[in-house]
């Protein structure tokens, strides 16, 4: 199976999370706001229910999160405002 990643930690959540969720990395960096995030997937998802990959397009400093359930992945990006670079499910 062809992955969109040469990372094996990428290619491996690819795999295995049904849904990809990037966005773009805020300007100053995610901040103390990483702590958060971080905070609220565990609780919200679960430990290994998610992955959190560093990610780029052309121009754009991004991040890949690997969720899978779409609920999850819809709340999370209501919660914390982030802006989409692109949606795959």
């Amino acid at each position: 199976m062809r992955t969109r990643s040469r990372s094996p930690k990428k290619a491996k959540d690819e795999q295995i999370f049904p849904i990809r969720v990037r966005v773009k990395v805020p300007e100053e960096g995610y901040g103390q706001q990483y702590v958060e995030i971080q905070e609220w997937l565990i609780e919200n998802a679960g430990r290994d229910n998610f992955a959190w990959n560093a990610d780029s397009v052309p121009g754009i400093d991004a991040s890949a999160f690997y969720f899978y359930d779409l609920e999850i992945a819809v709340r999370f990006i209501e919660r914390f405002g982030l802006s989409l670079v692109e949606w795959s499910q």
